[in-house]
């Protein structure tokens, strides 16, 4: 038998972040849970991402350099319904090198 611990509601699932490589939501990507941490995003991805959907109820935290350090740029929902973030970059880079992310409580 399956076990629901939400309820009857199946649509509840754990809270997945996506990263692009362009701008609405385009191009490569690949996603992170809420509360999830990466230190560095590699060769492939640092310095790429241009948009990012965050979560339902999840803070991101965007970091210029590898390690969590550097400028810092935060994306908040804290709707109901995942939301898509353009433009993400600072000053004509997707400087983007780690990133946190948080999983926000009602």
């Amino acid at each position: 038998m399956f076990y629901n611990p939400y309820g009857d509601d199946l649509t509840v699932r754990v809270p997945v972040n996506t990263f692009y490589q362009y701008v609405n939501g385009s191009g490569r990507s690949f996603t992170m849970n809420s509360g999830e941490f990466m230190e560095y995003l590699g060769e492939q991805w640092n310095d790429r991402i241009s948009s990012v959907r965050v979560a339902p109820r999840t803070l991101v935290v965007l970091y210029q350099r590898a390690n969590f350090t550097g400028k810092k740029k935060i994306l908040e929902n804290l709707g109901d319904s995942p939301y898509l973030f353009n433009s993400i970059h600072t000053e004509g880079d997707a400087n983007i090198s780690s990133i946190k992310t948080y999983r926000l409580i009602r």
